[in-house]
């Protein structure tokens, strides 16, 4: 980049120099609103993770299989809670 030469010389500088420069930063205080729709989503999943769960251990209980239903409700459990978590914490 070139310097303009004839303020080299004189050594003052331009009255826009100030201007050039970014003085200040400011951040919004506005939140952002937490949207109904999206927490409605989460109950219903939620009570479809409850619904699914009783399910799997009723019928596991029912075939007699060999198996402790915590090993498929836990992840399940898992998952929505991070799902929930992540839209409690987004902020």
């Amino acid at each position: 980049m070139f310097a303009n030469l004839l303020q080299l010389l004189t050594r003052r500088a331009p009255p826009t120099y100030d201007l050039a420069f970014v003085k200040e930063v400011r951040k919004p205080a506005l939140r952002e609103a937490r949207s109904r729709r999206l927490e409605r989503i989460l109950v219903l999943c939620w009570a479809l993770i409850g619904l699914k769960g009783w399910a799997v251990t009723a019928l596991i209980h029912h075939y007699q299989v060999p198996l402790n239903p915590w090993w498929i409700n836990a992840p399940t459990i898992a998952a929505g809670a991070i799902c929930t978590l992540i839209y409690v914490l987004r902020r």
